[in-house]
């Protein structure tokens, strides 16, 4: 079969056939598709019209008192400032020096487990990752080498 998908497919009878049923209003019993027409927009429900305006645009200064949104202080509802200084050593968000409690075990709790640091073993950590990179250049160079 050659075409594009875009091509409408051939019967064995020889015809040109396109399966309409797959497109919603494209039967095939409306072979003849409706002329389109541009869209009326007075006939739009969310369009302006001035003699629906029942609010009218205000002729005079406005009220500020009338706001809704306007700061109200009988209806404040936030705590009252604190009299004295904040402390901030409660803050816990507060900047610290290097050396004050920045250990993994301080910063992730009592859970955590940090051990001293075992020389030996990161040496022998820091040979197996040099010995890895020297097996990889050796076998880049001489093996796969074209």
């Amino acid at each position: 079969m050659a075409g594009t998908p875009q091509e409408p497919r051939e019967t064995a009878v020889g015809g040109p056939v396109d399966d309409l049923s797959i497109v919603p209003g494209l039967a095939a019993a409306d072979p003849v598709p409706t002329p389109r027409t541009h869209l009326d927009v007075s006939q739009d429900p969310d369009r302006y019209d001035p003699s629906r305006d029942t609010a009218g645009a205000p002729t005079g200064p406005l009220d500020m008192s009338q706001d809704p949104d306007r700061y109200d202080p009988s209806r404040d509802t936030a705590p009252v400032a604190p009299v004295s200084r904040l402390d901030p050593a409660r803050d816990p968000d507060r900047y610290r020096p290097p050396g004050q409690g920045q250990t993994l075990t301080d910063l992730l709790g009592e859970g955590a487990h940090e051990e001293k640091r075992d020389n030996y073993q990161w040496a022998l950590g820091l040979l197996g990752v040099l010995a890895f990179l020297a097996l990889v250049s050796w076998f880049f160079t001489s093996v796969v080498a074209p």
